[in-house]
């Protein structure tokens, strides 16, 4: 089991579901809205850098003709106005070219994807521990330790509504095709909401406080609460339940075929009938799982356990393990070229060969203590790091940067934009 300072605890609450069209995940689009400050938003500082910088030694590849590539890490250079505000989550990107990114800093934030500029920004009461949530409504949907969960109109960036739930939320919502939105709470229920009003339709009392709740495609509600749990997504009842050591930042996978997959604190991976619960095969890992498991095309299961493991999603079989340069901090992301990509514990983020796990590139941050990547248009991949405070677009080919911004500070002549108590 890890032992993690405690201002690191809220980053084992993510949560990756979002990719670019032609990855093995969905993007919902979104458009660029508009707020209203006391004093003119001022854009994030961005580096704008080459593709393949002067600065970064290259190697010729033999028999590859012209084709080049970095010859170690990828290290950005230092940009003004770094600050030792922490990050916790992945970018999302929409399919109109707009990255949503989250902080500690208590904004939803909107950045171009092609440059890094701001376009922009919605404050809230206290920290985002996770990722947005894009519907297919026109709408993005956010949760805030300052109790409240938020509707925000994706073209306009206007609030649409709130719903207070009476504790801090450390959890990302659930957007369903039935239209309701699903969100765990501090207070120990998983609440559905109505995506379009926010009005409540029903919550459940859960054994303990609830992971993000994820769907299945006849749009039952799974979520870990010290037990494992699966929702009626129309009325929250029980259709079965299971006593498993799951940490709260363990929300389950589910597979096209139904079946489950979820990390227990007790080292292992478990694979679950998701209609009756009962498991189908064990693998163990050595180490607890603290993030979500991803899985890949090619019927391989992705997970990070210190050392990263693809593991056979039909029977439970290791196809590789990787060890060594760090330990596995992050929810793996899996794009169409055959690639891997993870943070780790020792500030970078490797690119890894997915049928072998071999390093193809690894990018150095500034201090990135944790990093969350996720994929995006053009060729890229997007990650923020805790830490340095940075969002980062780097080519998913090569590992080359195309831009580094830093992360907004929230300006103290701000007042933060505070839900209305239901």
């Amino acid at each position: 089991m890890h032992c993690f300072p405690i201002r690191l605890l809220p980053a084992l609450a993510l949560s990756l579901l979002a990719a670019a069209p032609g990855v093995a995940q969905v993007v919902i689009p979104l458009s660029p809205p508009s707020f209203q400050f006391p004093n003119q938003p001022r854009r994030l500082p961005v580096q704008r850098l080459p593709v393949q910088p002067s600065a970064t030694p290259l190697r010729q590849t033999p028999g590859k003709g012209s084709r080049r590539r970095p010859a170690g890490p990828v290290v950005p250079p230092a940009l003004p106005g770094d600050s030792d505000e922490f990050v916790n989550s992945a970018p999302i990107l929409g399919a109109n070219g707009l990255l949503y990114v989250s902080s500690w800093n208590h904004q939803l934030q909107a950045l171009d994807s092609k440059t890094g500029d701001l376009r922009w920004k919605f404050a809230t009461g206290d920290i985002l521990n996770t990722s947005p949530t894009l519907g297919t409504n026109g709408m993005v949907y956010l949760t805030s330790r300052d109790k409240n969960v938020y509707a925000l109109d994706a073209t306009t960036g206007a609030k649409k509504w709130s719903f207070a739930t009476g504790g801090p939320l450390n959890t990302r919502p659930a957007y369903g095709g039935n239209g309701l939105l699903y969100v765990g709470t501090f207070g120990k229920r998983v609440v559905a909401l109505d995506a379009k009003t926010g009005e409540k339709r029903w919550e459940r009392a859960t054994a303990g406080i609830p992971s993000s709740p994820v769907l299945g495609s006849d749009d039952t509600v799974y979520v870990s609460a010290n037990n494992l749990y699966a929702l009626n997504g129309k009325t929250g009842a029980i259709q079965w339940s299971r006593s498993l050591a799951v940490l709260p930042s363990q929300a389950p996978t589910v597979g096209a075929s139904g079946t489950l997959y979820v990390g227990t604190a007790d080292a292992q991976i478990l694979a679950l009938n998701g209609v009756t619960g009962d498991t189908l095969w064990s693998f163990p890992t050595g180490h607890s799982v603290d993030y979500p498991l991803v899985l890949g095309p090619d019927d391989i299961l992705y997970a990070s356990a210190q050392k990263l493991f693809a593991i056979r999603a039909s029977n439970g079989k290791e196809r590789w393990e990787r060890s060594g340069g760090g330990s596995a901090w992050s929810a793996p992301v899996i794009s169409d070229n055959g690639m891997v990509y993870a943070g780790y514990n020792d500030s970078q983020v490797y690119a890894l060969d997915a049928t072998t796990g071999r390093t193809k590139w690894q990018f150095a941050t500034n201090d990135g203590l944790l990093c969350f990547p996720s994929l995006g248009l053009d060729g890229l991949v997007y990650f923020q790091c805790q830490g340095d405070s940075k969002i980062y677009a780097v080519n998913r080919g090569t590992g080359q940067p195309r831009w580094v911004a830093a992360q907004d500070p929230l300006p103290s002549s701000v007042k933060p934009v505070v839900a209305e108590v239901r």
